[in-house]
Order: structure tokens, then C-alpha cells, then sequence
């Protein structure tokens, strides 16, 4: 994408579709970016266009965290904590750590981009996020009434979660425009935590994996009573199960489970954009007290599966990866907040 001068204008206008729609960003509004050595020129993009947008807006490099889930240092913490928006452009992503949640709290605006590149965001930040919005909403509509989703898929993903009454994310997906939102850029999810210990069967991941990258050969995980019972597969389970096995039990935990909507998003590897490919479903193991749940890991690692068929209770609501449902209809008798 080298010297091209169409991909430049795709990712300047998706830096600034990202800061001034999705963000909000007004004019002398603070804003920190956060990022790190790995992630090169990424972080400076954002720097200037809120600089050229109006905002008053500071730049943080860091050292690279070590993984996703580390705290960031108590210096960017505090600074978090006192702009109005806060970019985390950084190789591993602080969405589930302390300083995060205590910065939503206090009001700061906050777009977590671990890894984002310059292709995602010419392919992604472009997107129709109001179209991404509404999909998100009525999906929300449907789901929130149920006791139960069940996921099949032909790979060989068969599980049920139990809903428990929790609150399902993703209903202004795309937009924190409001003090103490938050969430991923690019977006286009809706995801909620599982009740804790009730979750049974057969996960595989066919797509890609945090800590392994786009999957060769499926990870099979099988689940007991919410927790990851067993890991095989080839190298990549092999990989994962080393990864997770120095980290305890909570990070076996069954934490979330996601659905994607975002129809610019691909498959690359990178599971920040690939949970949001439409037609693919995600779990996540590890963290999740931070979006409804119980269990406080040090790591949250989600992994995609390609074309799920999904069951809310009784009715199919996704079949191997199309959506059986009339997004406008529902959102026709839907209560908008």
C-alpha cells in the first residue's frame, strides 16, 4: 500500500471517521493517545487529526505490554482519567483492566485499538456505523428476552450459555459519544458474559485465536460446568494450551460469547477486527467482570468460529452464518434509549 495516494485518503478519513462520528470529538475537547513502540506511526495518525480536528490532544508512548490485560503504568492511568477521550492505539489491549474501567468511570470516552493497522483502518473505520447500530439494537431486542443461546456450527461447535439475565452489549456499538462509553474501534458486536459455571459442550475454533493468530487446524475445547475442561487440536491448540496453563483456572473460564456484524470486517489474523466479520460468532476465556460478569482473570482471549447456526431458546435467529432476521421490524416496536 505504498505510496498510494486512494489508500491514504481511506485511512484519513477513517482516523476521522473514527474521532469526530464514533468519538464525538468536539472542539477543545482533551484527548490522550496511548500507544507503543510496536505499533509505529499508528497512534500518531489519531494524534494529528485531533490536533487538525480542534482537540487539545496529547500523545503517550509506552512500553509494550507483555499481554492483553496488563495494567498500563500508573502515570497513564491517572492521565486516562482526565481527558475526555482516550485512544488506546497499543499492541495489546487495556479493554479489561482497572485503569480502563476506572477512567470510563470518572467520564473519559474511550476507543480500545489493540494491534489496528493502517489496512484495518481504511477497510473498517469506513464503515456504515449507523447500519452497524441498528443490526446491533435489534439483535440486542431479541436476544435480552431469552433464557438461552445455543451455538452449532459444521465444525464442530456445539454449546449452549445461559443468559441469567445479563446485560447484552453492543447497543450504540461504534458510538461513544457519551461520558464514560467505551469499547473497541473498529466495532460491530454484541456480546454478554455467560452466567458463571453452567456452560457445556464443544467449542472450536475454526478462524483465529488471540495468542495463536488465524487457525490452521481447528482448536477443539471442550466445556464443564463454564470452565475449559480440555484443549486439543495441532500446533495452535498446543500454543494455546501452553499459554493458559501458568495462568490458572480463571483463565479457562467460559467469559463472553459475541456475534459479528461489522460486514467490512475480514478475517486477517488479528481477532480485534475478526469477532466483528459478519457471520461469525466469538467466545472469549478469562476476565469478565468488566461487562457483567464475575470472574476476574489476567487475560481475556477471544477466539472466532466461522458460520455458526445460532438458537435464541427456541428460535433460530442465525443459520451457518446468515441472519434469519428482519432487523427493521424489530426495531419498528423497539424502545430506543
Amino acid at each position: 500500500m505504498q505510496n498510494d495516494p486512494e489508500f491514504d485518503k481511506l485511512v484519513e478519513s477513517g482516523v476521522e471517521n473514527a474521532l469526530k462520528k464514533c468519538m464525538g470529538l468536539k472542539e477543545r475537547e482533551s484527548v490522550l493517545i496511548v500507544t507503543d513502540k510496536e505499533m509505529g506511526d499508528v497512534g500518531g495518525l489519531f494524534f494529528k487529526k485531533a490536533i487538525e480536528l480542534g482537540g487539545e490532544a496529547m500523545i503517550m508512548d509506552v512500553p509494550a505490554p507483555k499481554i492483553d490485560g496488563e495494567e498500563p503504568m500508573d502515570q497513564v492511568a491517572k492521565a486516562m482519567k482526565r481527558v475526555d477521550v482516550a485512544l488506546l492505539v497499543t499492541s495489546r489491549s487495556y479493554s479489561h483492566t482497572k485503569a480502563r474501567e476506572e477512567a470510563s468511570d470518572a467520564g473519559t470516552r474511550i476507543a480500545s485499538m489493540p494491534e489496528i493497522d493502517k489496512e484495518m483502518i481504511a477497510r473498517t473505520l469506513n464503515a456504515n456505523y449507523d447500519d452497524i447500530r441498528k443490526k446491533a439494537r435489534a439483535l440486542i431486542e431479541v436476544l435480552k428476552k431469552n433464557r438461552a443461546i445455543r451455538v452449532e456450527t459444521e465444525a464442530g461447535t456445539d454449546i449452549e450459555f445461559k443468559t441469567g439475565g445479563r446485560t447484552f452489549h453492543g447497543y450504540n456499538s461504534g458510538f461513544y459519544v457519551k461520558k464514560g462509553s467505551w469499547g473497541n474501534l473498529p466495532d460491530g458486536e454484541v456480546y454478554f458474559a455467560p452466567l458463571e459455571k453452567t456452560t457445556d459442550g464443544v467449542i472450536v475454533i475454526d478462524e483465529s485465536m488471540v495468542e495463536v493468530g488465524k487457525i490452521l487446524e481447528p482448536i477443539t475445547m471442550n466445556v464443564k460446568a463454564g470452565f475449559v475442561t480440555k484443549i486439543s487440536g495441532g500446533i495452535e491448540a498446543e500454543k494455546l494450551s501452553e499459554y493458559l496453563r501458568p495462568l490458572g483456572r480463571d483463565a479457562h473460564n467460559v467469559a463472553e460469547l459475541g456475534i459479528g456484524l461489522n460486514e467490512k470486517a475480514v478475517i486477517t489474523g488479528n481477532v480485534l477486527e475478526d469477532e466483528k466479520v459478519l457471520g461469525t460468532a466469538h467466545i472469549a476465556l478469562g476476565t469478565n467482570i468488566t461487562f457483567g460478569g464475575v470472574v476476574k482473570a489476567p487475560c481475556h482471549m477471544d477466539g472466532v468460529m466461522d458460520k455458526p447456526s445460532i438458537w435464541a431458546d427456541d428460535m433460530q435467529i442465525m443459520d451457518k452464518g446468515k441472519f434469519l432476521l428482519d432487523f427493521d421490524e424489530i426495531l419498528k416496536t423497539a424502545v430506543i434509549k
